[in-house]
């Protein structure tokens, strides 16, 4: 396990007390910008479960991102539910529809492209949802939250600190998650499905509860975004959202918190900076994904990774040097 006090180690700390204090001097738009960095930390790292640790390729995450996002919205507006209730309601609700999914995946022992497939047309058919079920989320013209709902008095710098703060709840409870058994067995599955059934793995329970614990945290991610954005339309949450996620996680490095850390960072930050040219950002992503798979597959984590195995084969050699001297 880690405690409390290994995630304010010497080396987090400093990154923490910055995001504490950095947004008292901030702007409005780099006020968002960074909360938006925030909450996909969330969600990356909710997709890094499924995709990076268990393997399994997922294509619904940015659907359970706007599934997150509607139902909180529906819970504060339409049935007049606290927010800062909704958003947890929004990520549980999230998950439960995701269980509902994995019981018919799992009957049919689907994987690898095939269920990539599945999950990429349920993504379609919940944007279809979203698009048509007018009287419910609005339609195209979007699904808005008024300012009476949520936090009122410089809400902004609130709703970033409520994503600061489930931003590192959610970043502890993965990290110790990925360093117990369920870790284990979630990587155990990624490498060899059937060898960890021979170990005696219930690698059916484990990818269900990956799959389940992904949605809560797209969920939840969703959840802070609609309550910060206070306006959704279905089109934040298609084919271009879910190539976005993609390629946050294919940048960072998918198998390591680090990795869903830094592409949760990186690629918010990029998006902003091409704006003016929004037309060329899927050729973007396209090509930037293209350039990581073909050159650095595992990511900008990797690199460090790399590194330190060097590291460690160099003490390695200098130790059997001098055990023959």
């Amino acid at each position: 396990m880690i405690g409390l006090k290994k995630a304010f180690d010497i080396k987090i700390a400093p990154i923490f007390v910055f995001l504490l204090v950095v947004p008292l001097f901030l702007r409005q738009y780099h006020l968002v910008v960074l909360n938006l960095v925030l909450i996909y930390v969330i969600v990356i790292m909710g997709y890094n479960f499924v995709l990076g640790y268990t393997g399994l390729l997922s294509l619904a995450h940015a659907a359970f991102y706007g599934l997150g996002a509607y139902s909180t919205s529906i819970f504060i507006v339409t049935l007049k539910i606290p927010f800062y209730i909704s958003f947890v309601g929004g990520g549980i609700f999230t998950a439960l529809v995701s269980l509902l999914i994995c019981f018919l995946l799992l009957k049919t022992d689907l994987s690898g492209l095939y269920l990539g497939m599945v999950t990429f047309a349920f993504a379609e058919a919940l944007i279809w949802i979203f698009l048509h079920w007018e009287k419910m989320t609005g339609g195209a013209f979007g699904f808005a939250i008024g300012s009476k709902y949520t936090f009122q008095g410089s809400p902004y710098l609130k709703n970033y600190y409520l994503s600061l703060l489930c931003a590192f709840i959610l970043v502890w409870f993965g990290a110790n998650l990925i360093n117990s058994k369920v870790g284990r067995a979630f990587k155990s599955i990624r490498d060899s499905e059937e060898a960890s059934m021979a170990m005696g793995i219930d690698t059916s329970s484990y990818k269900l509860f990956s799959f389940v614990l992904s949605a809560f945290y797209a969920g939840i991610g969703g959840g802070l975004y609609s309550i910060v954005m206070r306006q959704i339309y279905p089109g934040n949450f298609g084919l271009h959202e879910s190539l976005k996620q993609f390629s946050m996680l294919i940048i960072g490095g998918q198998g390591t918190i680090s990795g869903a850390l830094t592409g949760a960072f990186i690629l918010p930050v990029l998006t902003e900076v091409l704006r003016s040219v929004s037309v060329l950002q899927d050729l973007f992503y396209c090509l930037i994904l293209v350039l990581f798979i073909m050159f650095m597959p595992k990511g900008i984590s990797g690199l460090r990774l790399k590194k330190r195995s060097g590291l460690g084969e160099k003490v390695l050699r200098s130790r059997n040097i001098q055990t023959l001297d």
